[in-house]
């Protein structure tokens, strides 16, 4: 029987967070009606990078807040940054 070396426990503890965060931002994408997703104070600063990274593929805005063990991480739904044209604004909105 072949024993994992500390290394590549690692790793697969990292996809298997991968694939749990994944799955998480897969059910936030697809509610329209939230806005944000928190994830909890307990995640390691590796378990945050994650976190981050996947907001990046995906067109996400990522943000940590907090100090020490209230240190937290959550996500926005970006808005797109292509200009409106003034013409297309409802008339209330000019």
């Amino acid at each position: 029987m072949q024993h994992k070396t500390k290394l590549e426990e690692k790793e697969e503890k990292k996809k298997e967070w991968e694939d749990k965060c994944n799955k998480m931002v897969d059910e936030f994408e697809d509610d329209e009606s939230r806005t944000e997703l928190h994830f909890p104070p307990s995640l390691s600063p590796d378990d945050r990078k994650v976190v981050h990274h996947i907001a990046v593929l995906r067109n996400l805005t990522s943000v940590t807040e907090g100090e020490g063990r209230l240190r937290h991480v959550f996500l926005t739904k970006t808005l797109p940054t292509y200009p409106i044209p003034f013409e297309s604004l409802s008339s209330d909105l000019r």
